[in-house]
C-alpha cells in the first residue's frame, strides 16, 4: 500500500485549509471578481439541475395554498393611518403629509422621507390626529428629522388645568432615555391636576395661525412625596402606532402636492427552488433581475417571507406564518385603526430596507407557499440631513 510522505500530507492540508479559509472569507466577503468566476463555473451545471430540482420538490410536495386571508395591499394599512392622522383643518395652516423613512427611538427622533424638497424647514410642528408629536429639526435635500418632545433636553410651550379651575402655562421638557417628560415652571396660579390633559401652547416664534391648533400631548402624572418638598409632574407622552407610519407637517404655504411617498424598488421574480436542501420548505430560491436589493419578496401582493441571503440574481427568501414574525416587525389592523397590540391582520411595520404596510396575513394563516405573481421589494436608502445636528 502507497502512502504520502510526511512532507505531502503536510502540504495538502495546508492546501485543504487554505481553501477552506478562502471560502469563508468569500462567504463574508463576497468579492466581487471570486462571486463572478463561481457563477461562470456553476451557471451551466445550475441551468440543468435548478429546473429538475424544483420539478421534483413539487411532485413530492404540492404547492397549493388554502385556508389564507384574502391578499391585503398596503393601501389598507395606509389608508387607516391617513384617516386617523389627518388633523383637523385649521385656517391658515397646510398639512403635509410625510411617511416615515426610519425610527430611531433611541434619540426620540424620527428620519422622514422628505426634506427641503418638499418645503420642509427646522422648527415646523409635527402631529398625528389630534396629537403633538414634536418639530422638524435638521434638513437634508430629501430627508428631514423630527425630534420628538420627548427627546433629552427638548422644550414645548404647554397649557395645563390647574387646581383652581385655570389653566396653566408651562414649559414641557424632555429627559430622553425610558424618563417622561417634565412639567416646568408652571405659573403660580395652583398645580397641575393630577390625570388632566396637557396640550400644546403656540410658542413665540411660531405664526399666529399656530394658536388655533388644538393638540394635546399627555395626561399628568404626579411622582415624588410633596411632603418632602420633592414633587414632580411627568407627562405620558407615547408615540401612536400610525404615527410609526407617516406623520402630519405644519406649513404656512405648499406647493402643487401635500403628500410624500417613499421610494421603493421592486422587481419580477421568478422560483428557482421551492425548498433548500439544508432547511427544506423553510427557505426558498428565487431568480431576480440583476442589480435589485430586495429585503422582502411578496407572492400576490401578500409577503412571502424575509431576504436572508443575495448572491447576484439568486436570493433566498425564508418563509414563516403570520404569527411566527417577531412583534417589533409587524403592526396590527384593529377596526382599521393602525396597533402595535395583537389583531387580526398583521401587516409589515417597515424598517432595515422592508416597506411598511405590506401585508403580511391573518394571525391564523400558514406560511405561505412560493405559488404565483411572485416579486421582490426594497426601500431606497435614506440619505442623512446635512444640517448639523
Amino acid at each position: 500500500m502507497f502512502l504520502p510522505s510526511v512532507a505531502e500530507r503536510h502540504r495538502r492540508a495546508v492546501l485543504l485549509t487554505v481553501g477552506v479559509l478562502a471560502l469563508l472569507a468569500q462567504a463574508v466577503l463576497r468579492l466581487a471578481p471570486l462571486e463572478s468566476a463561481g457563477r461562470a463555473l456553476t451557471a451551466p451545471v445550475a441551468e440543468f439541475t435548478m429546473p429538475l430540482a424544483a420539478w421534483v420538490v413539487e411532485r413530492v410536495s404540492p404547492g397549493a395554498q388554502e385556508g389564507l386571508a384574502p391578499s391585503l395591499a398596503s393601501e389598507a394599512l395606509i389608508a387607516a393611518e391617513r384617516e386617523a392622522g389627518r388633523p383637523e383643518a385649521v385656517p391658515g395652516v397646510a398639512w403635509l403629509e410625510v411617511p416615515v423613512g426610519r425610527m430611531e427611538l433611541d434619540r426620540h427622533c424620527l428620519l422622514l422621507a422628505a426634506g427641503a424638497d418638499f418645503g420642509l424647514a427646522p422648527g415646523m410642528p409635527v402631529v398625528y390626529g389630534n396629537r403633538w408629536l414634536g418639530r422638524i429639526g435638521a434638513t437634508g435635500p430629501s430627508t428631514a428629522e423630527v425630534l420628538l418632545a420627548s427627546g433629552a433636553a427638548r422644550r414645548t410651550a404647554v397649557v395645563v388645568p390647574g387646581d383652581r379651575d385655570q389653566l396653566l402655562r408651562a414649559v414641557l421638557e424632555g429627559r430622553g432615555g425610558d424618563h417622561r417628560p417634565l412639567i416646568r415652571w408652571p405659573e403660580p396660579k395652583g398645580e397641575p391636576v393630577v390625570g388632566s390633559l396637557v396640550r400644546y401652547r403656540r410658542g413665540s416664534d411660531d405664526p399666529p395661525p399656530y394658536a388655533g391648533l388644538d393638540l394635546r400631548i399627555g395626561s399628568v402624572i404626579r411622582v415624588g412625596d410633596p411632603d418632602r418638598d420633592s414633587a414632580a409632574w411627568e407627562v405620558d407622552f407615547d408615540l401612536p402606532a400610525g404615527a410609526e407610519g407617516r406623520v402630519f407637517v405644519a406649513a404656512g404655504a405648499v406647493s402643487e402636492s401635500v403628500v410624500a411617498e417613499p421610494q421603493v424598488r421592486s422587481g419580477a421574480t421568478q422560483l428557482a427552488l421551492r425548498a433548500d436542501g439544508v432547511f427544506g420548505a423553510r427557505l426558498c430560491a428565487l431568480r431576480a433581475a440583476a442589480g435589485v436589493r430586495a429585503a422582502v419578496a411578496t407572492v400576490d401582493d401578500r409577503v412571502l417571507g424575509r431576504v436572508v441571503a443575495q448572491r447576484g440574481e439568486l436570493l433566498w427568501c425564508s418563509l414563516r406564518a403570520p404569527a411566527q414574525w417577531p412583534a417589533s416587525s409587524w403592526v396590527g389592523l384593529d377596526q382599521n385603526v393602525a396597533t402595535r397590540e395583537e389583531a387580526e391582520l398583521l401587516f409589515t411595520r417597515g424598517g432595515s430596507g422592508v416597506p411598511r404596510g405590506l401585508f403580511l396575513g391573518a394571525q391564523s394563516d400558514p406560511a405561505p407557499r412560493p405559488v404565483g405573481a411572485l416579486q421582490v421589494l426594497g426601500r431606497v436608502p435614506l440619505e442623512e440631513p446635512e444640517a448639523e445636528r
